[in-house]
């Protein structure tokens, strides 16, 4: 297990990089880190400048840049120095990348009203034809493993659409969406979607389009999701600095987990599944070794 201290405040959010020897952070409002997730030493630091803009940023699959979701702006930022390549200027409001480290999905957000587009990572954007209009804001984006599907939550309705067809195959039951218990998470085969609501945990079976489980545990709440690799575990963040691995045969959890580093915030597994990290609101970072 190694531990560090990575910011002074909340740690928002928290990724490996594609071959797992590096972790992207992002402050609450301090800025963007990358530290060897190995050493936990900093590589490179972009600085905020105080606001709560910096959010969420991940690496693009093929591990040469992190894609940062700064205040309502993408940036694109080189993975080895930092560097500033390109800048998205629209209202963005979410985004999920694509394998071909190209090009991502992006909810832009206009009035009361958000669109999907896809956007080109280093040039133009170009408009990916309209899917719907949402009331309210998009909170969450996830693109299934196999391209196959996008699952949204806002902050009235979750839903599963067809990428190819750009229709909704499901509505997703629960409208207990908020911003801090609202998780999403594929499983790597994409066949399987889990999502939060409130103290629910919900299991759907996507190619039947149908809820195929509902866990709840009475007063202990839903963070961040992350499948293991090979699909058989899902860990969870509870309340508090608590980490659960979930058995995704019986849904049940099998074990947990408490460094001591604080009420956590974000959740993440090594790309080969040996390892797995935590982020927490005091600005720590753990990195053990996951024995299942």
């Amino acid at each position: 297990m190694l531990a560090w201290q990575a910011f002074d405040k909340r740690v928002n959010y928290l990724a490996f990089s594609p071959d797992g020897t590096r972790v992207v952070a992002c402050g609450d409002s301090e800025g963007i880190k990358v530290f060897d997730s190995f050493t936990g030493r900093e590589l490179w630091f972009r600085t905020g400048d105080g606001r709560r803009e910096h959010w969420h940023g991940h690496f693009t699959p093929d591990g040469k840049r992190v894609v940062l979701l700064f205040g309502n702006q993408i940036l694109v930022l080189a993975a080895d120095d930092g560097r500033e390549l390109a800048k998205h200027s629209r209202v963005i409001a979410a985004f999920a990348l694509l394998p071909d480290s190209q090009h991502l999905i992006a909810v832009t957000r206009a009035m009361d009203t958000c669109e999907l587009k896809q956007l080109t990572l280093l040039g133009g954007d170009r408009i990916w034809k309209k899917v719907l209009t949402y009331k309210g804001g998009i909170i969450r984006l996830i693109l299934s493993p196999d391209q196959r599907h996008l699952a949204t939550i806002s902050n009235f309705e979750g839903l599963l659409l067809d990428t190819a067809t750009r229709k909704i195959r499901f509505k997703l039951p629960d409208k207990r969406f908020d911003n801090l218990s609202a998780h999403l998470a594929f499983s790597p085969d994409g066949r399987t979607l889990v999502y939060t609501a409130g103290s629910a945990l919900h299991v759907c079976d996507v190619e039947a389009a149908k809820l195929r489980a509902t866990v709840t545990r009475k007063g202990t709440g839903h963070g961040e999701l992350a499948f293991t690799p090979d699909g058989r575990h899902l860990l969870r963040v509870g309340q508090g600095a608590s980490v659960s691995l979930w058995d995704t045969a019986a849904w049940e959890p099998a074990r947990s987990y408490n460094w001591k580093a604080g009420r956590l915030s974000s959740l993440t597994v090594s790309p080969d599944g040996t390892r797995a990290a935590v982020a927490s609101e005091r600005g720590k970072i753990v990195v053990w070794d996951l024995d299942v």
